[in-house]
């Protein structure tokens, strides 16, 4: 299903990837309110404002834009004299000018692109995604040739039998999948249409219900799923195992009398998707009965093959649906977490509780960002090592984010005397260029230079044993060793570690926070 950020950059024409936006929304803390939204945007680098507007006229705004709807939010598509166009949850509706302004609150969030508007690193996301997708269209692909083949193979196409115990399958597949992702409140518009056919129809009644898994465990939608790829598979690939899907076909009929009677009765609710499997599953015993009924030989080795093969699919369905629902789950813990992360009480009395260091303006000359802004982070950085490489690169990215409203603080530790050399290099940089210059030679230090070393640092002409370069470094020795951290990268927020449960990134939500 579409979010609102999706729909609202989709609207925007930015370059985006649905992956990484369904992501970030999915997990980002204000989700469902405009701040949220409107921090989402600016990851892409979109200049947006929410606004009130007075008697609720349309004039003012320009399409598209967030409006604040029946306590819900909408992207306005379009706008004449006469009517509104706007996307609700992937529903594209369109009412008269009168009628909106009476559903419309006043309050909208509207955006202006640039040209750097962008998902960031949005070659890669597209390439990622361009991947994913032709492995899932290669893979029905070779699926849908196994079928033609083995159906080609034993005359299916010609057959009445064959032909039609392989439509009935086919749709017993594609609804039994649909059974599961509803049963696993997987989002899908098309369960959701057929969930909705009758007045009393409610799929969620039914596959919530304790009868909805066999001893507590086992759903019915997993057994139905495994059930119609193993018959599949026998259709197509072992037409000389026919009579045994006759018979497990035929066991299974008696669950159909208690399915319907169970949702009459008890559940007093109609799952119509259920039904369907129900209708596919007599439809199978119609075209046994009157298609080639016959007994199994009940020899033991095709019983046996038999039994792994509807065995098989069904079990390995329960293993990977199992994980699947969980990373499905998982995504509404993370929102949960991140959400009761970012309330402002909670991240103090987290980093009240960590050590606190002695940090100010004059323990390193070594900034980014606005050295006036209220969120100072420091870290205790090394230039050789790896995981202060990724902490440059995030905090790169977190600086781009917060603008003026953050201030890195950078202080330099060595493993050795030896290694020292580098973090004089780094140093006379920061003095002796300008800040474009720096930021480009220390991205490319943390990038990969660094494994060259005096290799690298040669190709410079620096004064590394100025005075200002020994006064700098001797003032970071010397808060190390008073405080005596050693760790790298060690992160301070104003002074105070990093709690554990806070990522750097995190900090984005706190610009405007006051920090004792």
């Amino acid at each position: 299903m579409k979010t609102l950020l999706s729909t609202y950059l989709h609207e925007l024409h930015i370059p985006f990837t649905r992956s990484y936006a369904d992501k970030l929304f999915a997990e980002h803390p204000h989700r469902y309110n405009l701040y949220g939204l409107s921090d989402m945007l600016s990851v892409y680098k979109i200049e947006n404002a929410g606004i009130q507007v007075e008697d609720k006229d349309l004039r003012e705004l320009a399409s598209p834009f967030v409006a604040h709807v029946s306590n819900d939010f909408v992207v306005v598509r379009q706008m004449s004299d006469q009517a509104v166009d706007y996307v609700w949850r992937e529903k594209e509706i369109s009412v008269p000018v009168d009628e909106f302004k009476k559903l419309w609150s006043g309050i909208a969030l509207v955006a202006e692109p640039g040209e750097s508007s962008r998902e960031p690193e949005y070659e890669k996301h597209r390439k990622t995604a361009f991947f994913n997708s032709v492995q899932k269209i290669g893979v029905i692909m070779i699926l849908v040739v196994l079928l033609i083949l083995g159906s080609w193979e034993h005359h299916l196409f010609s057959s009445v039998t064959g032909g039609f115990l392989l439509f009935i399958n086919l749709a017993g597949v594609g609804v039994s999948f649909l059974l599961l992702l509803k049963q696993g409140k997987v989002q899908s518009e098309y369960t959701d249409k057929i969930c909705s056919l009758f007045k009393q129809g409610d799929c969620n009644s039914v596959l919530e219900s304790d009868a909805a898994k066999l001893w507590g465990m086992f759903s019915w939608s997993e057994i139905g799923l495994g059930y119609f790829i193993s018959s599949l598979t026998l259709v197509v690939f072992y037409p000389q195992w026919m009579p045994y899907l006759m018979l497990v076909n035929l066991l299974s009929l008696p669950y159909t009398g208690w399915s319907v009677w169970y949702q009459y009765k008890v559940a007093k609710q109609w799952c119509p998707l259920c039904l369907s499997v129900l209708l596919l599953l007599w439809m199978t015993a119609v075209v046994n009965v009157f298609g080639q009924w016959r007994l199994p030989t009940f020899e033991m080795q095709d019983m046996l093959f038999v039994a792994i093969l509807y065995l098989l699919p069904f079990l390995a369905l329960h293993l990977l649906s199992e994980r699947w629902f969980r990373s499905e789950q998982l995504e509404n813990v993370k929102y949960e977490l991140n959400n009761l992360k970012a309330l402002d009480s909670v991240f103090l009395s987290q980093l009240e509780l960590q050590p606190h260091y002695k940090v100010n303006p004059a323990t390193s000359q070594i900034v980014w960002g606005c050295p006036q802004a209220r969120l100072r982070i420091t870290v205790l950085t090394n230039p050789h090592c790896n995981p202060c490489a990724q902490m440059h690169k995030r905090i790169g990215a977190l600086l781009k984010e917060m603008g003026d409203k953050v201030c890195v603080q950078y202080i330099f530790s060595s493993f050795n005397k030896e290694l020292e050399k580098s973090a004089r290099f780094l140093l006379a940089v920061y003095q002796q260029e300008n800040y474009e210059r720096v930021e480009a030679i220390y991205n490319d230090w943390f990038a990969g230079k660094k494994y060259l070393g005096e290799t690298y640092i040669l190709t410079f002409d620096y004064d590394l044993e100025s005075v200002e370069v020994n006064r700098e470094l001797s003032k970071h020795k010397e808060w190390q060793l008073e405080n005596r951290l050693t760790a790298t990268p060690t992160v301070l927020i104003n002074g105070y570690q990093l709690p554990d449960s806070y990522k750097i990134e995190d900090m984005r939500h706190f610009g405007d926070l006051n920090i004792n």
